[in-house]
């Protein structure tokens, strides 16, 4: 029997878990977060997060070895880069540079990756990736949260390479589609074409506005539909049929209404997580199961 892997998606308010066997998403879990856990997109306490953690593996008998986390933009750059063809070892040479206008400090302090995005078997001159960018210091203390929880840290990936894992084993997906992610003071919009992260989108809207009135809903929605008519005209080859709605704001009926009359003239369905990963429950449980299958 292989290993179990548990995903989490650490949220301003709720802690995501998702939990991965044998290539597939056995379970979803959801609780709310300590109060002051997690203080503008970043943990304000580890020990104290790690020892939740703790109790909520225990409390829903989560038997697992193995924990994968989606890191917060605050903590991880991402951006997309082409680079000429060459080995390992010289990318990871080259990938600091890509991110010099980006990060502060020596590049001995900060931990750099990439996903490689060029369709399988296909011949090319470039390489297409997806790099990211954490500092040393974030991952160790994400890796010391974990040992306090009993885990230890396998994969932390940024919320793009997450989804990217779970729409390219999804064929249900679609070949083009987009996850909205409404975050308690941000929303943020992912763009895919099947399991190739395309781009990202942020608005400095989020929930905490929308729950004060629709004037907060109509802007995000605008937000969007503008951010995917710009897409879509500078790459007509890009049109995405199905947004997926998660995050707090999602819960929101004022919003999601707002969204769907807004795309609706681009012939883009809104949905939940659970029309694209059977199962999914509460509200952003895909991305921590992206990182779980990773």
């Amino acid at each position: 029997m292989s290993a179990r892997t548990v995903g989490f998606d650490i949220g301003s308010k709720n802690l995501h878990a998702a939990v991965a066997q044998n290539g597939a998403i056995t379970r979803f879990i959801t609780e709310p977060l300590p109060e002051g856990a997690v203080k503008n997109g970043v943990i304000s306490s580890f020990e104290a997060v790690g020892e939740f953690i703790r109790e909520v593996c225990k409390k829903h008998s989560v038997k697992a070895k193995n924990a994968a986390v989606v890191l917060p933009p605050a903590v991880c750059l991402c951006r997309r880069c082409d680079l000429e063809k060459m080995t390992h070892e010289q990318l990871m040479i080259n990938l600091p540079y890509e991110f010099r206008d980006y990060i502060s400090g020596g590049r001995d302090s900060y931990i750099f990756d990439y996903a490689v995005m060029n369709p399988a078997g296909e011949a090319a001159d470039k390489l297409e990736l997806l790099a990211a960018a954490a500092p040393v210091s974030a991952i160790s203390d994400y890796r010391a949260m974990f040992r306090r929880a009993g885990l230890r840290l396998k994969t932390a990936v940024p919320a793009e390479a997450a989804y990217s894992r779970l729409f390219d084993k999804n064929p249900a997906c679609g070949p083009c589609h987009c996850v909205a992610d409404i975050g308690l003071a941000a929303s943020r919009l992912y763009v895919f074409s099947g399991g190739r992260f395309e781009s990202k989108h942020v608005l400095d809207v989020g929930c905490q506005a929308v729950e004060s009135g629709l004037e907060s809903s109509l802007k995000i929605a605008e937000g969007f539909r503008r951010a995917l008519h710009y897409l879509r005209y500078m790459d007509p080859g890009l049109e995405p049929k199905k947004l997926v709605l998660v995050g707090g704001g999602s819960a929101l009926p004022q919003l999601k209404s707002a969204v769907v009359s807004a795309l609706e003239p681009l012939g883009i369905t809104v949905c939940g997580p659970e029309e694209i990963l059977s199962g999914s429950e509460g509200i952003s449980g895909l991305c921590a199961a992206g990182a779980a299958l990773l």
